[in-house]
């Protein structure tokens, strides 16, 4: 069976998660299966977990948020949210129609993306792990104008101060907007008719950054200044993938014609070399 993995994660010093995407063909669609290695005792790897399109690790490490889809043909609409322990066991919260989780900095409560049986977004909701309690944190409706999506997912500041929000999946209606940490006060500060990856905070809060893919081209990066609401980068193009650094807000940056570095998002990028680059990350402790 053919396939490819991606999306690494270091639970913690001895467990290794990952997607795994097989392919029966070359014609059918892959399948997503969140894989786990035990790099020090490999007879202790926890049995993979079919289904998973997307997961998210809580900053103690100690659980994590997958969303499975069993028939891509609806999408979100027969998507399923649960939380289990990175030991194993049991899930301790899980919901139907919910996806894209993302965690609060505390890594007590999370944020997810509701839909109806329709596939439309409804709202974002969080949880509290400790109570089991979900709320609704903002309503597609308290936005103006209120959205058609398919897509939506949101990211918290690494401060707690600012969550961000992309939507997206109709024409000319795909769009990242800010609210506090309430779910008050929503900026819309990009508007787009192409797809608008998950966008990325920098360590500082400062800046947040997402690439804007358009039909037929490489991915095009921007970059906002979230106090001021200012877009500081229109467009860094040919872009294939990107990293904020561990602390304050420089960029590394993986293109078709080099490896660039930013040391501010209104610099001019310097090329560190002249071959393709795919991927990019910076050194935790750097």
């Amino acid at each position: 069976m053919a396939g490819y993995s991606d999306r690494f994660t270091l639970l913690n010093n001895d467990l290794l998660a990952y997607i795994f995407w097989s392919n029966e063909d070359a014609n059918s669609r892959p399948s997503p299966t969140l894989r786990f290695q035990n790099l020090r005792d490999p007879g202790a790897t926890p049995a993979p977990i079919e289904n998973v399109w997307s997961y998210r690790v809580s900053p103690d490490q100690r659980f994590i948020a997958l969303t499975q889809i069993d028939d891509v043909n609806t999408a979100f609409a027969s998507s399923r949210l649960s939380v289990i322990p990175v030991e194993g066991g049991p899930p301790i919260w899980e919901s139907a129609g919910a996806s894209s989780p993302n965690w609060v900095p505390d890594g007590r409560q999370f944020i997810y993306a509701e839909f109806d049986s329709s596939g439309q977004w409804v709202a974002f909701r969080s949880v509290d792990l400790d109570s089991g309690e979900s709320r609704e944190f903002i309503n597609r409706n308290l936005l103006s104008p209120p959205l058609e999506a398919t897509y939506a997912e949101a990211v918290w500041s690494p401060t707690g101060e600012w969550l961000a929000m992309v939507t997206g999946g109709q024409p000319s209606n795909n769009q990242i907007w800010l609210v506090g940490p309430d779910g008050s006060e929503p900026r819309l500060m990009v508007v787009s008719q192409d797809y608008i990856g998950p966008p990325r905070f920098s360590a500082d809060g400062q800046f947040l950054a997402a690439i804007v893919y358009a039909p037929n081209s490489n991915g095009q990066l921007q970059i906002i200044n979230v106090p001021t609401g200012e877009i500081v980068v229109q467009t860094i193009a040919s872009l294939n993938a990107y990293d904020w650094s561990p602390t304050g807000h420089q960029l590394a940056l993986a293109k078709y014609d080099g490896l660039y570095r930013l040391t501010d998002p209104a610099a001019e990028p310097q090329r560190l070399n002249n071959n393709a680059c795919y991927s990019v990350a910076w050194n935790p402790t750097r």
